[in-house]
C-alpha cells in the first residue's frame, strides 16, 4: 500500500552551506533565535488539501528552521497534518511539540521518525505506522486474517 499524494519540496530563498561547521553554527542560532529562513516554496492551494504529511531533517534536536517557516505561512487550520523525520541519533519528541505548538489548529497525528542505522527497516515501520494512524488501511485479505 502507498499514499497517493502531491509532494512539494520546501525550498529556502538562501541555500544553505555544504561547509559542516559553518552550517552547524548557523542552524544552531537559527534554532535558538527561532528564526524562520524566508522560502520560495508557497502552495496557494492548500485549502484543497485535508491531510498534510510535514517530512524534515531533525536540526539540533528539532525540525529544521524552514519547516518552521512552511508552518508559520501556511493556514492548516481544521487540516490533519502528520510528521515524519530522520535524524542521526536526537529524539524527535521537541520537532513533535513545534509542529503541535504551529499547528494548534489542527490534528496532529502521531509521527515516525527514522534514525540513522534503521534504514533496512524503514520501509515496513512506515507501513505500520500508517496504517496504525489510519491513514493506510489493511486490504481486505489481510483483514480477514486477522
Amino acid at each position: 500500500d502507498t499514499v497517493k499524494s502531491d509532494l512539494v519540496e520546501i525550498k529556502t530563498t538562501d541555500t544553505y552551506t555544504d561547509d559542516y561547521d559553518t552550517l552547524l553554527a548557523q542552524i544552531r542560532e537559527e534554532v535558538a533565535s527561532g528564526y524562520c529562513p524566508p522560502l520560495t516554496t508557497r502552495i496557494e492551494d492548500i485549502s484543497s488539501y485535508d491531510v498534510i504529511f510535514v517530512g524534515y531533517p531533525i536540526w539540533v534536536e528539532t525540525a529544521a528552521p524552514p519547516i518552521r517557516s512552511f508552518l508559520a505561512t501556511h493556514d492548516l487550520t481544521g487540516k490533519t497534518v502528520v510528521p515524519f523525520c530522520t535524524s542521526g541519533t536526537s529524539s524527535a519528541e521537541t520537532s513533535y511539540r513545534l509542529i503541535r505548538s504551529l499547528c494548534s489548529q489542527s490534528t496532529v497525528l502521531e509521527g515516525i521518525q527514522i534514525q540513522r542505522g534503521t534504514y533496512d527497516t524503514a520501509y515496513e515501520r512506515a507501513i505500520a505506522w500508517l496504517q496504525k494512524t489510519g491513514i493506510v488501511q489493511l486490504n481486505n485479505k489481510e483483514n480477514n486474517e486477522k
